[in-house]
């Protein structure tokens, strides 16, 4: 059984009483703008780790999920800090995160040691591009 998409994850958990999400994801980007139409009350977006300080949640009731073409060098520091900040923090089983597209940076981290240039091929409004290309 496929794990639930990130907008059944945001319906589920927005209609749990005081649920707040932390969204992170890239601000103008179309998941990002369509996870956060799901429910624009109870989320905030988070695009980079001092985000999290502007945010002010006073519900011990938050989540935390993230756009599926992030880097994990972008999620990562982002869900560390957001733990230490919220110690009850929800977040999914399995990372939000695209395999294939983790699966990809993990390759440009690997071969980047033995090549002098990794040549990423890719649209430059592209999140998946611009991942690799920040790894």
């Amino acid at each position: 059984m496929a794990p639930p998409s990130v907008d059944a994850r945001i319906s589920t958990l927005s209609s749990e009483p005081k649920q707040q999400i932390i969204y992170v994801g890239h601000k103008n980007h179309d998941e990002a703008l369509g996870a956060l139409g799901v429910a624009p009350d109870s989320m905030f977006l988070v695009e980079k780790e001092d985000d999290l300080e502007e945010i002010n949640i006073s519900s011990d009731n938050v989540a935390l999920l993230a756009q599926t073409t992030l880097a994990m060098s972008e999620w990562t520091p982002i869900m560390e800090s957001a733990q230490k900040k919220y110690p009850n923090l929800n977040m999914p089983r399995k990372s939000d995160l695209c395999y294939a597209t983790t699966n990809r940076q993990e390759a440009v981290i690997n071969v980047s040691s033995k090549v002098d240039v990794v040549l990423v091929v890719g649209s430059d409004t592209s999140s998946n591009t611009k991942a690799l290309v920040s790894t």
